[in-house]
């Protein structure tokens, strides 16, 4: 009896393609192979992650119209509960002998097909990105496929992991001359190869978009000349700052004539766990490189292309400048199972930093085997204060909010007193039309609607309004009585990120600076200059807002730790 399936194929990107066919094994083997013309070749899609068997081709159709339809987050779901690590099922899979490869396609003559031909029963249309469907066993002599797949990158994973700690014992003992040199080479390289760095980076911003990916993700992940530049510019920031290894701390004489001090050394290993930022595979690499510290890198797979030209471009200049490239690890298989994996290696990596959304951030620290670092989610204050210059407020919030509006240091919730919210608000609201939308409280919104604005998007703010990280134009609004009321709120709504109050009363911004338990702390400025670039510390790990370890931009003092050094002359202990 004829057999048909109708299958999934996938590729580093996730992008997926659905097709049907009566020879499987025949078909996934012209998919990897270049064979099958079309989007899985365009697409580099040869992992076969799903598909069902039916001797009826109807059966085989229908399903695969259908789920054309669904959206991706249900495909995911469907391809997960039944292949939860995307594995690829065909692995150990024997290739197709090339005599029935010749007599599915016929002889060829002057590349017209001369014989029978395959029996592919994609419909139009296949080409693209789809998923879903109900996963069935493979026939039983394939049972246990995929099993070997993940142990070899299981193993690979082992390799970078130790590959990354043979580097960092050569990394500790580097001089800052040649430490320097690399960096310069970075900086050099990333301009050099720009053409392939943003080709890379457009085919991640390209099946991101396709996949229907959030627009401040978007904003994240795109590369331009001018964002890479700015990269390039932070790396030889970089380079000039000095070296903190070393630096002798704390040295002084005993009564009983021991000298005893503390020197900064490397870290050792710093892993990291990110989301849809390729600056942050420059960003780490350099920082842990000035520093001393190898760096085991694991990015999204969202940014998978231009991580791993990045990863090669500075493992190269890197090596050329005289240092380890093993210096630099990236995990180029996007399978989620291998950051489980990663948070279990504390014999390789000292501290592990996880960047992105909540639920990646909690799930690093449930998991984590080595020490973790956090920045967690920023939900930004700016407090227009009674005593304000209202001219610069408007300046000052406007930036917060809408300089760039997806990133974690953006303004997310105004505070404004209540005796320069008449003044204030109308003004800001005129700057804001057709660009914030302004969800209000009631005394804010009454103040608005009153003046009539046009183009200005308000709403009545909904209680999880406040305290809420918006990653977009959208903002926050409410009216205070005073500064006791807009500490207590705050207190309640704040993540410890970064959070500002604008005024010229010097008493008030005072006790703000006191009172306010957040990372960074701002008098008379924006949020948005939360960034180690920013403060002189040329880029930074992660913006931390927990208090230990290290707290904000966390750049080169603070991925080392110290030893202590006792000189004696010859001391015994009574």
């Amino acid at each position: 009896m004829a057999q048909y399936y109708f299958y999934i194929m996938t590729n580093r990107s996730d992008s997926l393609y659905t097709g049907v066919t009566n020879d499987l094994e025949r078909r996934v083997y012209e998919h990897k192979h270049g064979l099958a013309e079309g989007f899985t070749k365009r697409y580099n899609l040869t992992t076969l992650v799903y598909y069902e068997t039916t001797d009826d081709v109807r059966s085989a159709v229908a399903p695969e119209k259908q789920i054309k339809g669904w959206l991706r987050s249900k495909k995911i779901a469907l391809i997960g509960s039944m292949n939860p690590q995307w594995r690829d099922l065909s692995e150990g899979w024997d290739a197709p002998p090339l005599q029935t490869l010749r007599s599915a396609q016929g002889d060829r003559v002057d590349g017209r097909a001369t014989g029978p031909q395959p029996v592919i029963l994609s419909p139009p249309g296949a080409d693209e990105e789809s998923g879903g469907g109900r996963h069935q066993r493979s026939p039983s002599k394939r049972g246990t496929r995929g099993s070997s797949a993940m142990t070899t990158t299981i193993a690979e994973l082992q390799a970078k992991g130790a590959a990354a700690r043979q580097a960092s014992r050569v990394l500790a003992r580097l001089s800052t001359d040649v430490k320097n040199r690399a960096l310069l080479a970075i900086a050099e390289a990333l301009p050099a190869r720009q053409e392939e760095i943003l080709a890379a980076n457009a085919e991640d911003v390209r099946a991101s978009r396709e996949a229907g990916i959030a627009e401040a993700v978007l904003d994240r992940l795109a590369l331009t000349a001018e964002r890479l530049a700015g990269i390039a510019r932070d790396v030889r920031t970089v380079a000039g700052l000095p070296d903190p290894v070393g630096e002798t701390i704390d040295q002084r004489v005993l009564p009983n004539g021991l000298v005893v001090g503390r020197r900064r050394v490397p870290l050792g290993v710093i892993g990291a766990i990110y989301e849809a930022r390729p600056n942050v595979t420059v960003d780490i690499a350099s920082l842990c490189l000035k520093s001393g510290n190898a760096c085991f890198l694991r990015g999204g797979k969202e940014a998978i292309h231009s991580n791993t030209i990045l990863a090669r471009v500075l493992r190269e200049a890197i090596a050329a400048a005289g240092a380890p490239a093993d210096a630099v690890q990236m995990v180029e298989n996007t399978d989620r199972a291998l950051v489980g994996e990663m948070l279990k290696m504390s014999d390789v990596i000292d501290l592990v930093v996880p960047r992105g959304g909540a639920e990646l951030i909690r799930f690093v620290a449930d998991n984590a085997r080595m020490p973790v670092l956090i920045g967690g989610t920023g939900v930004c204050h700016t407090y227009v204060d009674r005593a304000a210059d209202l001219a610069k407020a408007e300046a000052i919030v406007n930036n917060a909010k809408c300089r760039r509006p997806t990133i974690c240091n953006a303004m997310d919730t105004l505070l404004v007193h209540v005796d320069a919210a008449e003044a204030f608000l109308p003004a800001l609201g005129r700057r804001w039309a057709e660009k914030v939308e302004m969800r209000c409280d009631a005394r804010s919104l009454r103040v608005l609607r009153a003046r009539e604005i046009p183009g200005l998007s308000l709403r009545e703010a909904a209680p999880d309004d406040f305290g809420k990280e918006f990653l977009a134009f959208v903002a926050a609004v409410k009216v205070v009585d005073s500064l006791d009321e807009a500490l207590e709120h705050i207190q309640r709504y704040a993540t410890g990120h970064s959070d500002a109050i604008v005024t010229e009363d010097y008493s008030a911004a005072m006790r703000f600076v006191d009172e306010v338990d957040s990372a960074v702390v701002y008098v008379n400025a924006s949020t948005q200059f939360t960034d180690g670039a920013q403060f002189g510390l040329g880029a930074e790990i992660i913006d931390s807002t927990q208090k230990t370890i290290a707290r904000g931009p966390v750049a080169l003092r603070e991925i080392t730790t110290y030893k202590w050094i006792v000189l004696g002359s010859g001391q015994t202990r009574p």
